[in-house]
């Protein structure tokens, strides 16, 4: 049965680690009646937590999607929820990316103790590269230290937004059992005797026991509201300056209403608390998902460019939000089932038994089981043997998947994150389309692996159905060591990565030592022109091709330049085709590394500037040409050394501040940006440090805080490394090769 789309809510749960994300899913769905067993993450029983490294760990790893209806006992129609639980880490951003892709609404949550954290900021971005409106959920107010009022100011503060208290704590710490509902002018209370945390809804002039004037408190806490949402809602703005506030304020519709276009302009943020371990904040959670959150229909409409575009960051977000300039070539679908189909896969995973479940949202039309698609991406047919609709690990068979909903596929065997996915046969001019796939991030650790007693093919499969589910880990052959190195997100990332392959696949590997992956650019332009002659057999390859290297600061791996004159040299035909693709496979080997590590080549134009050959020669040799020349051309244009710096917050005691500053500027090369004051005896440590004298971090601030610190960090940016630096680098390596 198909649902009515504006009772549809796709969301996602966003936060720094160890917030409360999953332990928050987990009593949703114990509310709903979509899971019977009240898990918890020390546990290692939750529903949403399914991997065996994740219970182990007490850690999200992978994002798990779920579905599940609520009415917020019967207040409500019946809404159907498509929620996705993210990870916390920032080893596993890119999971957080490829679910913000397809959401419409957030619901993020803080530790009410600490605030907003590292990897809150991280999470935020990216909800805000993708425009989507969030409700936050301030959780652990039943903890020593916890302070609604401080995450709020820091809210305000750190993120940039207008946070709309909709809920008051009536007690904090281990007191913390009641709210006041700012809006409904209520205090909600919770029983913490029962296992579900019942939750009773006590008229204020029935509430007792708290000690101060609750309607007092409530007026100027429902007037600090309507003043908060006034100073950013033009129509609540315009009934106050109509009507006497004290006389005629706004009533709760309005102020719902106007909260709804705040919530989804962006501007403002409605704030619930509580405690989801004992459910206590979880209902009204709920309710204002439904209250506040974006369905489909109020999102901007999906839009596609021409599949050869080159998507640049910033069109890209604006792409990827709906938010592109009409006036270029693209296509806008709205979310009907009568419409074309067009869906975007985000995330693929393996699945013993069925093989690759492709996750994806509908944006347009309606797909069904058996149907065949055409992937813009791979430009290729797709047969789909069953739609599946997902709970966690728990996988439902359906007979077709609606506009705006979030399904997985069965069948494809071709399709990654990011590809767009249209009908093969009607509309078949979006078969030139595609809409922005999934940023994927680059990696900055590597270490080599090695097996024994295993199939190379056993490997090759492991391996190329890890890099199938999680793009940002690689994998290469060394051409010097000829050694397999492995390349991921960090430290964290590649154990769980080596992991999984042992326990999924039944492939033990053996990891080398964890090494920062480096980047290297040219620093000045280069032009070279160099000839291959080689006689093979009867026929003789004589090739000749003039190269530039030219620097492109800050952007990234630049996608090479063909010269309208050498292009012109071949016909539009297929062998002119293969020709050029012969010179792009040519760039892409010689034009890979740099020549002081043998690292990533980033920052970097290369331009084909001319080419000659005979008539016989053959693509291979145009390649092998192309490749030498941009080696030559790279080696004299010389290249400089780039090194990841990372965004490190250390949270200590003030007596251990001294002790970690000392280690931060001499053993870390770093740099201390602030002190933060987080309590009355709790310091935060911000400080930008390279990356390479952060392995094994944890140990050493545990010897340095006699284990009372913790940190987070999160990549900065890449940096240029000194001279000094570049020779232990190097002299490092020889260690270690």
């Amino acid at each position: 049965m198909r649902r009515v789309l504006s009772r549809v809510r796709n969301i996602g749960v966003i936060a720094h680690i160890d917030a409360g994300k999953t332990t928050t899913t987990e009593r949703m769905l114990y509310l709903c009646g979509a899971s019977r067993a009240n898990g918890t993450v020390d546990d290692g029983n939750t529903q949403m937590d399914y991997l065996q490294d994740e219970r182990d760990r007490g850690i999200t790893i992978q994002s798990a999607a779920t579905t599940f209806n609520w009415d917020g006992a019967k207040k409500y129609p019946e809404h159907q929820f498509n929620l996705i639980d993210t990870p916390g880490h920032v080893d596993f951003t890119l999971e957080v990316e490829r679910a913000l892709r397809v959401l419409d609404g957030a619901v993020t949550i803080f530790d009410a103790v600490a605030g907003v954290e590292a990897q809150t900021m991280t999470v935020w971005r990216q909800a805000s590269r993708y425009n989507i409106p969030s409700i936050g959920f301030v959780n652990k107010m039943d903890r020593a230290g916890a302070s609604f009022s401080k995450c709020c100011k820091m809210i305000e503060e750190k993120l940039g937004i207008t946070a709309l208290a909709i809920h008051h704590p009536l007690n904090e710490g281990n007191e913390f059992r009641s709210v006041l509902d700012v809006l409904n002018g209520t205090v909600l209370e919770w029983n913490s005797s029962t296992p579900d945390g019942t939750m009773d809804i006590v008229p204020m002039d029935q509430a007792q026991g708290y000690g101060i004037d609750l309607k007092d408190t409530l007026l100027n806490l429902q007037l600090e509201l309507t003043d908060k949402l006034t100073a950013i809602d033009e129509p609540l703005m315009e009934h106050v300056l109509e009507n006497d506030l004290m006389e005629t304020p706004p009533d709760v519709s309005e102020l719902k209403a106007a909260l709804r276009r705040v919530t989804m302009s962006r501007e403002g943020m409605p704030l619930l608390c509580g405690a989801a371990r004992r459910f206590k904040g979880v209902e009204p959670l709920l309710d204002s998902v439904i209250d506040f959150l974006p369905s489909p229909l109020d999102r901007p409409e999906a839009q596609l460019v021409p599949r050869n575009t080159v998507i640049n960051p910033q069109d890209y977000a604006l792409l990827a939000s709906g938010h592109m300039d009409a006036s270029k070539d693209i296509i806008s679908l709205p979310p009907l089932d009568e419409g074309p189909l067009c869906a975007l896969a985000f995330k693929v995973t393996h699945d013993r038994h069925r093989g690759p479940l492709v996750f994806i949202k509908v944006y347009s039309g309606v797909l069904n089981t058996r149907q065949v698609v055409y992937n813009t991406g791979t430009q290729g047919k797709e047969r789909i043997t069953r739609v599946l609709r997902v709970r966690a690990d728990d996988l439902e068979e359906i007979d077709e998947i609606s506009a705006g909903n979030i399904a997985a596929l069965v069948g494809t065997k071709h399709t990654a994150s990011g590809d767009t996915l249209v009908c093969h046969r009607d509309h078949a001019h979006l078969q030139d389309y595609k809409m922005a796939g999934v940023t994927v991030p680059e990696p900055v650790f590597s270490c080599s692996i090695r097996w024994e007693g295993v199939d190379q093919k056993d490997v090759d499969y492991a391996l190329a159905c890890i890099q199938r589910e999680d793009p940002s880990v690689r994998v290469r052959v060394d051409e010097e060591t000829n050694q397999t190195i492995l390349s991921g997100m960090g430290e964290l990332h590649l154990e769980i990565v080596i992991s999984r392959i042992e326990q999924e696949f039944k492939v033990p590997l053996i990891p080398g030592r964890m090494k920062v992956a480096y980047h290297e650019r040219v620093p000045q332009p280069a032009q070279v022109r160099h000839h291959l002659h080689r006689e093979m057999g009867d026929t003789v390859q004589d090739v000749e091709v003039q190269v530039e290297v030219v620097p492109a600061e800050g952007q990234g791996r630049v996608p090479p330049e063909i010269d309208g004159a050498v292009r012109a040299h071949y016909p539009d035909d297929e062998r002119g085709l293969g020709m050029i693709n012969a010179i792009l496979a040519g760039v892409e080997q010689g034009a890979d590394r740099g020549v002081e590590l043998r690292m990533p080549l980033v920052d970097t134009l290369v331009r084909v500037v001319s080419i000659s050959h005979d008539v016989e020669t053959s693509a291979s040799a145009v390649t092998t040409c192309v490749a030498e020349a941009c080696r030559k051309a790279i080696k004299a244009a010389t290249t400089e050394v780039l090194q990841p710096v990372m965004s490190l917050e250390v949270a200590v005691e003030d007596r251990d501040v001294g002790g970690v500053l000392t280690d931060i500027s001499s053993e870390r090369r770093g740099r201390v940006r602030e002190v933060e004051m987080k309590s009355e005896l709790e310091r935060n440590v911000v400080a930008e440090v390279p990356l390479a004298t952060m392995i094994g971090y944890a140990s050493a601030l545990r010897s340095v805080t006699s284990g009372r610190g913790n940190f987070s960090m999160e990549f900065s940016h890449y940096a240029l490394v000194t001279t000094s630096e570049l020779e232990t680098i190097k002299a490092q390596q020889a260690q270690t090769d």
